[in-house]
């Protein structure tokens, strides 16, 4: 389920960028971006599509336990899925994904 039945390459990028995404914040947006495009060619579709789905596992899981701040992620991980879908550029989906919910943490403080 998620990124725990992810293969071990996936589950650590799925991780990496929960991390990321969890520190998202306007004041190091612009570090995220740097992350980001340093690896950027290596994001291919279907690991960003795993990844993605265990995303969405591990928010929904978050919100579950009651941190109410996590459901207002999942539009943007949903974004990022039908981004995905229709052949958009990955590492631009995945900036894009940094950007929505950095402006997401920006609305809830």
């Amino acid at each position: 389920r998620g990124l725990q039945s992810a293969s071990s390459d996936v589950k650590k990028k799925g991780e990496t960028l929960l991390g990321v995404l969890d520190q998202v914040e306007w004041s190091s947006f612009e570090s995220v971006l740097g992350y980001l495009r340093r690896g950027k060619g290596k994001w291919d579709r279907e690991e960003m599509a795993d990844v993605a789905t265990g995303l969405m596992h591990a928010y929904r899981d978050r919100w579950r336990r009651g941190d109410q701040d996590a459901v207002r992620m999942i539009p943007h991980v949903e974004w990022c899925q039908s981004q995905l879908s229709k052949n958009a550029n990955v590492g631009l989906c995945v900036e894009g994904l940094c950007l929505k919910v950095a402006k997401e943490k920006l609305a809830i403080v």
